[in-house]
Parts: C-alpha cells; structure tokens; sequence
C-alpha cells in the first residue's frame, strides 16, 4: 500500500476489515457524497458501524485496530461512544470518525445503505436521504453545500418528504435546520 493514503484508501482498507470480522457498516461523509453528487476533496472517513456501543463496543474496536486504528482518547472513547455516538481516530494517519446507533435513527439507518463500487470492490455506504439527515444534523457551511449538492444531481431520485419527516422528528418544526433546508429547496427548484 502507499505511503500517503487517500480517504478512499482508508475506506476500503477499514470496509474490507469490518467485513471480514462480520460488522454491518455504511461509509458516509465525502466518500458517500461522491456517490450522490459531484464529489469533493476529503482528508477524513467518515464509518456508521450497526453495533451496540453498550454490548459490542470492544469487538467492533478489535476490528477497527486490525484496520490499524488509533483511537484520539481512548481513555474516553466508551464513554463517547455511549452518549454520542461517535468517537474518533485514525488510520494510516488520516481521521477517521466512527458512529455508533446510540440513537435510533443511527441504526435505522443500515436498513437503507447502498452498495457500490470503491477501487474495484464492492462497499456499504449510507442512503442519499441519510446522507442528507445526517448532513443537516451537523449544520456545518460544507454540509450545506453538500447538502444542495445532492438536491441537484439526485432530482427527483430523493425522498424530499422523508428528508423533512426525519429533520422534523429529530429536531422539531422550529428548528434553524428546517429553514435551511427550505432556502436550499428554493434555490434548487428556482428557474435557472
């Protein structure tokens, strides 16, 4: 393998592992992105592993070690893990941002991941309407654009509705993101 190793690089090397110990997972962040719209430059992989961060926790992190992963603060991992649903690392020196169903949506989720085809192997990553979800959830100027990036090339392909339903029973009607959401609905659909 490279010295250097690109994001697509860590996916593959870190879904080609979760497969081999048996762990449903889904890429997602700029990796799935390029699946969905026109893809941008990433130096992070962002994994949905579908395990019980109370019960399965340390065998999904056995896993990710023989991917060669270093976690940021292992100390509080478990502990982030458990409340957030996430926690970070690294492999071959980029990041990598590890999400755990501590949430239900987080392992409804894997009921709608994808298959496609990264560097000549097959490879899970998230539907495009989670994609979208999860993008709003984080609220970030470069998850906007995405954001509006997979309105555009998905067209009518993507579940507006379900994406509104599922923004609504995360966070409520009066949530900024529903306003958001609604200006980039605008934008897209405006005549050029």
């Amino acid at each position: 393998m490279p010295e250097s190793w690109t994001a697509a690089e860590v996916a593959r090397s870190v879904a080609d592992t979760l497969e081999r110990g048996g762990l449903p997972y889904a890429v997602g962040g700029a990796i799935a992105l390029g699946f969905y719209a026109v893809p941008r430059a990433t130096v992070d992989v962002d994994v949905n592993i579908f395990v019980s961060p109370e019960a399965d926790l340390a065998p999904a992190l056995a896993v990710l070690t023989d991917a060669g992963f270093v976690a940021d603060d292992a100390a509080s991992l478990r502990a982030h893990a458990c409340s957030g649903g996430q926690f970070r690392g690294s492999v071959h020196g980029l990041r990598v941002d590890v999400f755990v169903p501590a949430i239900p949506y987080y392992a409804e989720i894997a009921a709608r991941k994808r298959q496609v085809s990264l560097l000549g192997r097959p490879l899970w990553i998230l539907g495009p309407e989670d994609l979208v979800v999860l993008k709003l959830m984080f609220f970030r100027r470069k998850d906007l654009a995405d954001v509006e990036a997979i309105f555009r090339d998905q067209g009518v392909s993507l579940d507006r509705h379900f994406v509104r339903q599922k923004l609504v029973e995360l966070v409520g009607e009066s949530d900024e993101r529903l306003a958001a959401l609604d200006a980039i609905e605008h934008d897209v659909d405006a005549p050029a």
